[in-house]
């Protein structure tokens, strides 16, 4: 689009202002930018020009619009296909004067360019720690369950380098693991990014798969990894365990999974929820016709619903919970984490959310699997 031309009797100094402002302000969004600037051969060649004319876009300030000392602001598109073609792609005989770059670039706690050999086992990323493009997605999933995690560990203070080389390690199962690549990322997070001893488990119902799990993680020389084959709701739950995952789990797998992790005293509980049919199946949305379709609204208010009783059966158990988005719910629509951390709840804080899982229950004239195991334990006598 709009061209500027300066010759060699022009102001240098003013048209290298000039251009520039047009360029870059609103970061070249307006529809009067200058995209291509044509000048005379003697102008081209004069290093003074060239010097000046990165010297002034170089020192045009980059950031928020809220502040007022920058001139150039966020850009309205993302990382789009034709943006980063522009930005990455150099015709012949071309070469950057200023090479652009995002400077506000994601930082994730697994760092692009890193081989981090089980994701490059299971094709998220290429053997020299490039992520493909078509498993980015899941990338970004995978970094995300960590963050949760890792503001956990932060909040703890347990800092693998100023650990005790004696203390215990953590004790980790991961419930319905499949393939396992959170399991792998997991223990790779702790061990070798936080420097923090772990014994991990992962359980899945496959056999082939936890075979499969089972020689990659010898492989890798990962020893405290370690998996095997069971129904989640016939595993034992006669030892304490630190802290459980889930991610997907089915259905009333996540309830096992969060009833053994009460069980065994678990401090925390990271779970990703997958198909939750089981209120929708026998819920009765009478209170509720509004939802009572039998269609997508009734599965996805019972979906809802069930992560909601669930957070509140976790703090009647003591547990400080939170429901939060996952990842957005373009990548996925199962995109709702419940985090749970085991604290010191006051009595009548745990009777207030009983009471809300349970009036729920009632007024859907329904039972709800979690609440049946615990209360068949005994947790809320």
């Amino acid at each position: 689009k709009n061209v500027m031309i300066i010759t060699a009797s022009a102001d240098r100094d003013h048209a290298i202002m000039n251009a520039c402002a047009s360029a870059f302000g609103n970061a070249g969004q307006k529809c009067s930018a200058c995209s291509l600037l044509l000048v005379e051969r003697s102008v081209y060649e004069s290093e003074e020009f060239r010097i000046k004319l990165k010297d002034c876009a170089t020192s045009m300030k980059v950031g928020s619009v809220w502040n007022a000392g920058n001139i150039v602001g966020p850009m309205i598109t993302n990382d789009n296909e034709k943006l980063l073609k522009a930005l990455n792609t150099l015709e012949p005989g071309e070469e950057w004067l200023v090479a652009p770059k995002f400077i506000d670039k994601k930082k994730y706690i697994l760092a692009e360019g890193t081989a981090i050999p089980p994701l490059a086992d299971m094709g998220v990323m290429a053997s020299n720690g490039a992520v493909h493009k078509a498993m980015y997605d899941k990338f970004k999933q995978i970094n995300r369950f960590l963050e949760f995690i890792d503001e956990i560990v932060k909040d703890e203070a347990v800092d693998g380098e100023n650990n005790d080389a004696e203390k215990k390690p953590m004790r980790i199962i991961d419930f319905g693991c499949g393939k396992s690549y959170l399991t792998f990322i997991v223990y790779y997070y702790f061990t070798f990014i936080r420097k923090i001893p772990v014994q991990m488990t992962g359980v899945d119902l496959k056999e082939d798969v936890i075979d499969f799990c089972t020689k990659l993680a010898e492989k890798y020389g990962y020893s405290n990894l370690h998996f095997q084959a069971g129904d989640i709701a016939d595993c034992a739950a006669d030892e304490t365990i630190d802290m459980v995952i889930t991610l997907h789990a089915c259905d009333t797998a996540t309830d096992y999974a969060l009833y053994n992790a009460v069980k065994r005293g678990a401090k925390y509980i990271l779970s990703v929820p997958c198909c939750q049919h089981e209120l929708a199946g026998k819920a009765d949305y009478a209170a509720l016709p509004i939802f009572d379709d039998n269609g997508i609204l009734r599965e996805r208010v019972s979906a809802l619903i069930t992560d909601s009783i669930r957070q509140k059966l976790l703090t009647a158990c003591g547990y400080k919970t939170g429901l939060m988005e996952f990842v957005d719910l373009s990548h996925t629509p199962k995109n709702l984490l419940l985090r749970a951390k085991k604290t010191n709840l006051p009595e009548h804080s745990r009777r207030s959310a009983l009471k809300t899982a349970e009036d729920t229950l009632e007024i859907l004239r329904t039972g709800q699997k979690l609440h049946e195991l615990l209360k068949k334990d005994g947790y809320f006598d």
